[in-house]
């Protein structure tokens, strides 16, 4: 028989005496402003299978004895107050487990070793925690795996030891971690994946090519890395892709013309220190072009190719600090109202000194009559005459203070 507890507590705790509803099979306790802690006589309730507690005001551990529920499915404890660490033997006895939600707490520790010894294992999410330690081992062979969490822990240990080739997997987010290793080529295998984010680690190595094969990639962000290597021209065969970040690493060559064939790109970051040659110039055939465009602190030599010009929706164009030269196009004034800024770094030598300027696009618009560096240089005191007194004009507003 199965009893389902829904209810509307107002401020109130759990009653242990829930423990003596030895039939019951599905608890739900969310959204109910409930505090005080997991009463451990729920350990008696030897036919659960859904234990949902989240949105609540709960702290205190997960008592031990959650660990005994053996018909346990569905564990979900997200967004309380909870802190230490997960009961060690949990998942050893519960084989059906295929969710845990730990997310939004105060957790500590490392996951439990058997915590999909089942292998039941779907969805996990223990995101922003203090977990720390490397992954449990068997996670590596849930193949039913379809949505990951595991951002901002301390989580450490090698990135592709820890997973193996999941076909279900769809969503994976294992950013601000200590991750190390490289990526392997068997994540190029998970066809199925949407979104992976594994920012703000310590992975390093190349980007595999066979990450080209994910047709359904969407999002795809490895950007505070230790990354080396060039682009993979294979992602160009990324044609869901909507975001690509591969900002800061260590990464080096040319931005791969391939890479506009991603039709559905709307923000391509490649903030790097290292990426070098010329701006392709086949960028501006991406006119879904929506959010930003971020080729900034690079090698990037050459001209600002007037194709960028097609790209009318973008919100943010970063071009600064590369090595850019000529003039800038008339039409970095005319961008529709959607350009919230646009940083434009043109230098170029006149009488042996090197003039820098990042230009808004409000400025943009005043200066668009002018074509040539030097004839913006002449005439900006006009607008902004408190930075004219330095070779270096930094023209800023508040709002793009932070965007560097």
């Amino acid at each position: 028989m199965g009893i389902w507890v829904d209810t509307q507590f107002g401020k109130d705790s759990i009653p242990a005496t829930i423990g003596n509803l030895t039939n019951l099979v599905l608890l739900h306790l969310h959204s109910n402003n409930l505090v005080g802690t997991i009463p451990p006589e729920f350990g008696k309730l030897e036919l659960l299978e859904v234990l949902d507690l989240n949105t609540n005001q709960l702290h205190g551990q997960v008592p031990d004895s959650i660990a005994e529920l053996s018909n346990l499915q569905t564990l979900s404890v997200f967004d309380n107050n909870f802190s230490g660490s997960i009961p060690k033997d949990l998942g050893k006895k519960s084989l059906n487990l295929s969710y845990v939600g730990f997310s939004n707490n105060s957790f500590s520790g490392e996951l439990p070793e058997g915590l999909c010894s089942g292998l039941a294992l779907e969805r996990i999410s223990v995101n922003r925690n203090n977990f720390s330690g490397a992954l449990p081992l068997c996670l590596r062979n849930c193949s039913k795996l379809s949505r990951v969490r595991l951002d901002d822990n301390q989580f450490s240990g090698n990135v592709s030891d820890a997973f193996g080739v999941h076909l279900n997997l769809v969503f994976i987010t294992l950013s601000g971690n200590k991750f190390t290793g490289e990526l392997s080529s068997q994540w190029g295998k998970c066809e199925n994946i949407a979104y992976i984010a594994m920012s703000s680690n310590k992975i390093s190595g190349a980007v595999p090519a066979e990450l080209g094969n994910l047709k359904n990639l969407q999002v795809l962000q490895l950007n505070s890395n230790e990354l080396t290597g060039e682009i993979p021209q294979s992602l160009g065969k990324l044609t869901k892709l909507q975001y690509l970040d591969l900002s800061t690493n260590k990464m080096n060559g040319s931005i791969p013309k391939e890479l506009c064939d991603c039709k559905s790109l709307l923000s391509l970051s490649l903030r790097q220190k290292s990426f070098s040659d010329e701006i392709p110039s086949e960028l501006g055939n991406l006119g879904q072009f929506q959010i930003m465009l971020d080729l900034s602190s690079n090698s990037i030599s050459g001209t600002i190719p007037t194709t960028l010009c097609l790209l009318t929706s973008l919100q943010i164009l970063d071009l600064s600090s590369n090595a850019l030269s000529g003039a800038l196009p008339h039409c970095l004034g005319g961008f529709s109202n959607n350009l919230s800024w646009s940083s434009a770094e043109v230098t170029q030598n006149m009488h042996e000194e090197q003039y820098s300027y990042f230009l808004t696009i409000e400025i943009l618009q005043k200066l668009r009559s002018y074509s040539s560096p030097r004839d913006v240089l002449a005439n900006v005191c006009e607008f902004v005459p408190t930075f004219c007194n330095h070779a270096w004009l930094s023209l800023c507003p508040v709002p793009c203070l932070n965007d560097g």
